[in-house]
């Protein structure tokens, strides 16, 4: 979506969610960035922020408990990063 180079890490979270007419699962991984610049190719645009300023953006809301493991892991660094 982004047009960039990663390296997938390990699984964060697997979230069912249900809309209207649909359901999606969306399997999370901790990624880490290796290259590109990021291009808002499925979006108007695009920004890089940290979990401190993450709520002054609107997403989604199945994003809320993407949002939610994001902030465990990083109480919980041990638990598995990238």
């Amino acid at each position: 979506e982004l047009d960039i180079e990663i390296e997938v890490g390990t699984k964060l979270i697997t979230i069912e969610h249900a809309y209207t007419h649909f359901k999606v699962t969306l399997n999370v991984f901790n990624c880490a960035f290796l290259s590109g610049e990021p291009k808002p190719l499925e979006c108007d645009e695009i920004k890089w922020v940290t979990l401190d300023e993450i709520d002054q953006y609107p997403f989604p809301k199945a994003n809320s408990q993407i949002i939610e493991a994001l902030r465990q892991q990083a109480n919980h660094p041990q638990a598995g990063n990238r």
